[in-house]
């Protein structure tokens, strides 16, 4: 999608936090001592300036806090500007923001919750050699260590505490709250440490707004009145390329608008050639353009297209663009609500809707998006697919629909 060419070399991350905003924010520590900051598209954000790179940072509220091995924490603004600066007993090891707040874990084990004003608040001895992470949950912090892990409550208090015996690498913890650690025994322990602690709540994808792909059309049509389907195909080229070249960057959200806005058929409506109104139908009226804008909306990975491509799959006319949707469906691999599974079960569930390459590509949808899943929850894709082989298709639609239902029934080894 893009790249960045930072001044100087790299010396940590890239770090990727989430605002209380719901902005994505993506940052790296130059060895130059200056922390930069990315949109997702690849929008340069900020430069913030230091003398020598951090040994740790995390988000605090929409800015960040950087921690260093002299004990200094310092807290910038997205714009650079200095919020706080304050100065610990202990080297910083490492951080983890928690809205408008962040805990901090020292040399020594020690953790400390530094608020928005940056005054510590609650200050805990973990009591875990060589403590070398932190982690923030809904209602716990756990810091972890090769010999150990230790559970706060948010008033900084000590839960509970684990020693880990003969293990040389770092343990793990799953949201069920089970620590995981490879012993030098050439065995993996797992202990039941927590109850579940539940993942950080992240921001929710905002899909595609119609009506600003339909926007999106309109401005087209307003700088550009001829545009049509060789224009189309034109641009959808040109946002192919630079896909392929990773050079879309700060692009790409308009680049899925204009694809939404082709692959719906938003186009504007032209005269007919023999008078009156415009013939009905999407626009581009080729089926080209359209099937083309769906495969690029595949190729842009991006859940928020997933309504769009559910759409042009139920709603339009050609079953060449109908495939292309079902195959970047699948490619996305991501159905949030389940709203492409029941599409997939209506679209099934029609005589004569779909042709041949429209149900083998459905069946491969349906297997995409349930290995992204991991489980077989809602089974309406299921459904689909048992259809599909029992209709009166070629050899190739049953032997792919088998050949799925096999492999996701499976167990896995």
């Amino acid at each position: 999608l893009w790249f960045a060419e930072p001044p100087a070399p790299i010396a940590a991350g890239p770090v990727v936090r989430f605002t209380p905003s719901g902005k994505t924010r993506v940052s790296l520590a130059l060895r130059d001592g200056n922390v930069l900051e990315y949109a997702e598209d690849g929008t340069p954000l900020a430069a913030l300036p230091g003398a020598e790179a951090p040994s740790a940072w995390c988000g605090l509220g929409d800015g960040l806090l950087l921690g260093y091995r002299d004990g200094t924490v310092l807290a910038r603004g997205l714009e650079g500007r200095e919020v706080f600066r304050t100065r610990l007993a202990a080297p910083v090891l490492a951080a983890a923001g928690d809205g408008d707040a962040a805990w901090l874990l020292l040399a020594g084990g020690k953790v400390v919750r530094m608020g928005a004003d940056g005054r510590p608040g609650a200050v805990a001895n973990t009591g875990v050699p060589d403590a070398r992470e932190i982690r923030v949950f809904p209602q716990r912090v756990l810091v972890l260590g090769p010999r150990g892990v230790a559970s706060l409550a948010k008033d900084g208090q000590v839960y509970r505490d684990l020693a880990l015996r003969h293990a040389p690498r770092m343990p793990a913890v799953t949201a069920s709250g089970i620590v995981l650690s490879a012993g030098e025994d050439w065995i993996l322990y797992a202990y039941r440490f927590e109850g579940p602690l539940g993942e950080p709540a992240l921001p929710a994808p905002g899909y595609v707004d119609f009506s600003a792909a339909r926007a999106r059309a309109d401005e087209e049509a307003f700088w550009n009145p001829g545009f049509g389907d060789d224009a189309a195909l034109r641009e959808l080229r040109r946002i192919e390329k630079s896909l392929g070249s990773a050079s879309i960057g700060a692009e790409e959200g308009d680049a899925l608008l204009f694809c939404s806005a082709v692959a719906l058929g938003y186009g504007a409506r032209e005269a007919s050639v023999y008078g009156g109104s415009a013939p009905p139908g999407p626009r581009p009226s080729g089926a080209l353009p359209r099937a083309l804008a769906c495969d690029i909306l595949g190729m842009l990975g991006s859940p928020r297209a997933v309504p769009v491509l559910t759409e042009a799959y139920l709603r339009d006319p050609e079953p060449s663009v109908r495939s292309s949707a079902a195959r970047a469906i699948g490619r996305i691999g991501l159905d949030l609500t389940g709203e492409a599974l029941r599409a997939f079960q209506g679209a099934a569930d029609r005589e004569f809707f779909l042709d041949e390459p429209g149900a083998l590509a459905t069946i491969d949808a349906v297997e995409g998006i349930y290995r992204a899943l991991g489980e077989l929850s809602d089974t309406g894709g299921v459904r689909a697919v048992l259809r599909l082989a029992d209709k009166p298709y070629g050899p190739a639609v049953r032997s792919r629909a088998l050949a799925a239902l096999r492999r996701l029934t499976e167990p896995v080894r």
